[in-house]
């Protein structure tokens, strides 16, 4: 009877240290997927940031087409007010 209490306590013993093991693997595992996430929402927010960079430069250039084409319009109505003085 003794013997078998003692068998009894080490395969206890034993499985009390598996269940350790396993509780250490999934908190090692969920430290890896925070990190994971964590990196994610760093490239989504580059991403974030280099698409506002490009919607900028785009409004800006936009804005350079328009500034061209009234000068455009400018010279092509002075031409003309010079070509009807001729």
């Amino acid at each position: 009877m003794a013997m078998e209490s003692i068998r009894l306590s080490k395969a206890t013993a034993e499985s009390f240290q598996e269940i350790l093991n396993v509780i250490q693997s999934i908190s090692v595992n969920s430290q890896q997927i925070s990190l994971s996430a964590k990196q994610q929402a760093v490239g989504v927010q580059q991403g974030v940031s280099a698409m506002n960079a490009i919607n900028l430069g785009a409004r800006e250039v936009a804005s350079s087409v328009s500034q061209i084409r009234s000068a455009v319009q400018q010279l092509t109505e002075s031409a003309q007010l010079l070509k009807d003085q001729v």
